[in-house]
């Protein structure tokens, strides 16, 4: 008998293979994506540190936040907006990572020294420090302590 193609099993068989290779390569390029974000997320805060050390130099002082703390999404004329006292120091409009919803940004500062925090997606909360120090933090953003700062 001379069989030509193949069996409905074998074909079956070969569709739920691709299956799985496929959601494990969507698996891996969604947290590709994710941690391309982050990446944006902490280069913006580096533009935020340049930022603020042009913003001192020309007024000796950080603008403060009367020990509240600022974030991205409530605070009406805060640092991450197109008319907040950064504004001329980043090119009139703030870094193109407060576009990506529900991941906030924040910022505190008493004049003198400040914290630039944002929420990452892989991971918890990364922070640049007014010292030069950044890092991950173990606890979430928006916290008036900053761990790597050393501010109470």
């Amino acid at each position: 008998m001379n069989k030509k193609g193949f069996s409905l099993i074998e074909l079956l068989i070969v569709i739920a293979i691709m299956a799985i290779l496929g959601s494990l390569a969507l698996g891996a390029f969604s947290t590709a994506r994710k941690q391309g974000r982050d990446t944006i997320r902490k280069a913006d805060l580096a533009q935020y540190k340049v930022a603020l050390e042009q913003y001192y130099t020309t007024n000796g002082s950080y603008p403060t936040t009367g020990g509240a703390v600022h974030d991205s999404e409530t605070t009406a004329n805060s640092i991450f907006t197109s008319n907040g006292p950064l504004s001329s120091y980043l090119g009139g409009s703030p870094p193109r990572g407060l576009s990506i919803p529900t991941k906030k940004y924040y910022f505190i500062s008493n004049g003198t020294t400040f914290v630039v925090q944002a929420d990452l997606e892989v991971g918890t909360c990364w922070e640049v420090c007014f010292n030069g120090r950044t890092g991950v933090l173990n606890s979430v953003c928006s916290s008036n302590t900053s761990v790597a700062c050393h501010i109470p």
